[in-house]
């Protein structure tokens, strides 16, 4: 997996506190920006976008990111792009790994032998697993990362997306155009959920012992 930061609006968070400031009629500043963030007023966020070209994940993946619908998705096309090797993107499960690899594999030899045979690879491809890599461009403003990262940092979340939410979060803070203080606001929004407030807790049914579920936060009455 790979997850590289290719775009950006210019000055992101300068662009946020100009908005914010349109809203209070005061000169644009990051205190402004924070002021927002911890008041819920999140909508500034959405004048920032990000680009990341993602190589290397699954179809599975895929499948659970799309479920984002505040992003813009440009992705490997299965009907144009055929396949002779691939790496799969198999979960580490001990010695069912090997097993989960040689049926992947099986699988691929059978596409190959249907596009081989004539059949066109859009139809090919129904015969492909999950585990089937693909490469994507991927665009959201601040405020869907934010909440993907919410999702998507959760100790819950599957083990691949959370590792790609992760290199997404890296990319970020790091981008070229972030001052100091600039990324000290990005690591205030691009958190699990349990740390999206000023008090952290568990907002899962079931919970992974980070933090502590709200009803044991509040005393009774």
């Amino acid at each position: 997996m790979n997850v590289e930061l290719i775009s950006w609006t210019n000055d992101p968070i300068g662009t946020c506190a100009k908005a914010a400031s349109m809203c209070y009629d005061s000169e644009p500043s990051r205190k402004i920006v924070k002021g927002c963030i911890k008041s819920s007023h999140l909508s500034i966020l959405e004048h920032s976008n990000y680009t990341f070209k993602i190589t290397g994940v699954s179809r599975s993946l895929l499948a659970q990111l799309t479920r984002h619908r505040h992003a813009s998705y440009s992705v490997e096309s299965q009907r144009y792009c055929k396949y002779n090797d691939l790496e799969f993107v198999i979960p580490e499960n001990g010695d069912k790994t090997g097993w989960v690899n040689t049926f992947c594999n099986e699988a691929l030899e059978c596409y190959k032998e249907m596009v081989d045979e004539g059949w066109k690879a859009e139809d090919a491809r129904a015969v492909l697993p999950n585990a089937t890599p693909t490469n994507l461009v991927m665009t959201m403003n601040l405020r869907g990362l934010m909440n993907f990262m919410n999702e998507r940092l959760c100790s819950r979340a599957q083990a691949e997306i959370r590792k790609m939410a992760k290199l997404m979060k890296d990319a970020v803070v790091n981008c070229p155009d972030h001052t100091e203080e600039d990324k000290e606001i990005i690591n205030m929004v691009l958190v699990p959920k349990c740390e999206r407030y000023a008090v952290a807790f568990c907002p899962e049914y079931q919970s992974c012992g980070r933090h502590k579920k709200l009803t044991e936060l509040i005393t009774p009455q």
